[in-house]
């Protein structure tokens, strides 16, 4: 069985490879057909190493596509790179999570309609909260009650809103870009773990770290020793 990861891999990094080698000229069938075949069924026991490359492969190739065809902004593809970001390492839920985004971007591609517009799909407010979300998730200022009021809405409301058109509340999609992007500088740069915490919002590490944990299911010590492992 441990023989089969690096096959399975090499295929994932072929097929990663042929989709971003491909420019779309839009959404529609031909390009759905193209993220679908990314489905690609892994053996039951997979390295982390592996798992951890697989995973960043299809995400960035799935993102780079979703981007230029114009389907990134719809609340469900969002919801399932969300998904995605906050699968936890080492179990099999990351399999069930890569294969969602997978089906979501070619469900979104396949299906799309080109009298629709993306408006349609998702609140401009909503969407530009979580373009501010995602962007200024490190800010000790940023709460609920500032989005909402950014968006010309009620707390209450805004809150029903996100919940709604995003799948998740303001608590978990701010913990999810926070970890989003302390995974990056885990494996980007040698910032100590404390530094990292501080770069990404927490206000100390004891914090960072039960988050870290909740959401990719080892601690950030341990995740940087296993991308960093020969």
């Amino acid at each position: 069985m441990p023989n089969q990861a690096p096959l399975w891999l090499i295929e994932v990094i072929t097929r990663c490879q042929e989709l971003a080698g491909h420019v779309p000229n839009g959404p529609g069938p031909e390009l759905g057909r193209r993220v679908r075949a990314l489905r690609l069924e892994p053996p039951t026991k997979v390295p982390l190493e592996h798992q951890l490359i697989g995973r960043v492969l299809i995400g960035q190739a799935l993102a780079r596509t979703a981007r230029q065809a114009g389907i990134y902004e719809r609340s469900d593809v969002q919801a399932a790179f969300l998904d995605l970001t906050g699968a936890a390492v080492g179990g099999r839920d990351w399999v069930e999570d890569v294969q969602k985004l997978i089906t979501c971007c070619a469900d979104a591609l396949e299906l799309w309609d080109e009298h629709t517009n993306n408006d349609s799909v998702i609140s401009p407010r909503i969407l530009r909260a979580v373009r501010t979300l995602n962007k200024c998730y490190a800010d000790a200022g940023l709460t609920l009650g500032r989005l909402a009021a950014d968006s010309g809405l009620s707390a209450s409301y805004f809150s029903r809103m996100l919940k709604r058109q995003t799948g998740c509340g303001f608590g978990e999609l701010l913990h999810r870009a926070r970890i989003a992007a302390a995974l990056r500088l885990l494996q980007e740069t040698s910032l100590t773990i404390k530094e990292i915490a501080d770069e990404v919002g927490y206000d100390s590490s004891t914090q960072f770290g039960r988050h870290f944990r909740s959401h990719v299911g080892i601690t950030a010590v341990a995740f940087r020793r296993q991308t960093t492992a020969k």
